[in-house]
């Protein structure tokens, strides 16, 4: 029976993408996103939690130019669990999440900063690993005038015309 490993994540950025390139060339961007608990516990503190994330190619390439800390996205992508032997000789494990889609929902005046969607999509490859293939951008959305309501509320926010039936 197949799995399913799919992670989708909201949240932002702790630190600008720490990004490289491979010997043949490919972007790697490596970055943390924090997300928070909608409620605060019985004390009022809310819990975060930080995410190892790790995007490729032309995601790297654009997380260079446009994102930085501080900045609100969207992330889906895998989990990737991993180990090496530190320079003790400890075994230490790791969870990453693999970016294969990365929105930028950083909000700006006039409009959302750069908008856009950038996918990757991976193959599992025979020799035991994932090998990247040409990423592929799909069409920002036509901006709107308006920009989108902080919160959104049903009851009141949506009228008949907003319908698409």
């Amino acid at each position: 029976m197949a799995g399913l490993n799919k992670v989708t994540l909201i949240g932002n950025l702790g630190q600008d993408p720490e990004v490289t390139h491979a010997q043949n060339g490919m972007a790697i961007a490596k970055f943390s996103v924090a997300t928070s608990d909608a409620r605060p516990d019985a004390q009022g503190n809310v819990k975060t939690e930080w995410h190892r994330v790790v995007a490729f190619a032309k995601t790297a390439e654009y997380m260079e130019k446009y994102i930085k800390k501080g900045a609100t996205v969207c992330v889906e992508g895998r989990l990737q669990y991993g180990k090496y032997d530190n320079k003790d000789g400890v075994t230490v494990y790791t969870t990453d999440i693999i970016c294969n889609n990365l929105i930028n929902l950083t909000k700006r005046e006039g409009g959302y900063q750069n908008e856009g969607q950038y996918q990757q999509q991976n193959n599992y490859q025979q020799t035991g690993g994932y090998q990247q293939q040409a990423p592929q951008q799909q069409a920002a959305p036509a901006p709107q005038q308006q920009s989108a309501p902080a919160s959104f509320n049903v009851e009141s926010d949506l009228t008949d015309d907003d319908l698409p039936f």
